[in-house]
């Protein structure tokens, strides 16, 4: 039997828990999963084409995952009492700290180009961006779970 990526495991396992979520956290995984299957389509049809060496691919990837992933950290994720959901929202920090992510996601392309030209450096931002999707999609999925286990609210979820 073949084993389903552990990443596409957990999303069905916090879907199938969808009524502990709130409904914007849940819309904004959905457009997490979207985008990152947009983005591994296009670099794998571009690789595939144009003969693209895939450890640049692989280097975008692990640099976005780093990214998303130090970015997402800072998403303050919580149980609300009163709603009995999962819900998400920005403060004053983590404001600061997507403000200087998006300023990076501005810049990435001046900033990668001076190691990377032409059509690699398009592949390369696009694996970037796939990795910081996966990496961000890795710390919410995580931390739903997280949550959802401290408040006893567990349909099939295991470790």
């Amino acid at each position: 039997m073949v084993e389903i990526v552990p990443e596409i495991k957990d999303l069905i396992e916090i879907r199938e828990n969808r009524q502990y979520l709130s409904k914007k956290l849940f819309i904004d995984m959905v457009w997490f999963v979207g985008v990152f299957i947009v983005m591994i389509c296009i670099i794998s049809f571009d690789v595939w084409i144009y003969n693209i060496d895939p450890l640049l691919v692989v280097a975008g990837f692990i640099c976005g995952f780093g990214v998303g992933s130090i970015v997402q950290k800072t998403l303050k994720i919580q149980w609300h009492k009163e709603y009995r959901k999962v819900v998400y929202r920005f403060g004053r920090d983590e404001i600061i700290i997507f403000v200087i992510y998006v300023i990076f996601l501005i810049s990435r392309q001046w900033i990668f180009s001076h190691a990377v030209h032409g059509l690699n450096l398009s592949i390369f931002i696009f694996s970037f961006i796939a990795g910081t999707m996966m990496g961000r999609l890795t710390i919410i999925i995580a931390k739903i779970k997280q949550i959802l286990r401290e408040n006893h609210k567990i349909t099939g979820i295991k470790d």
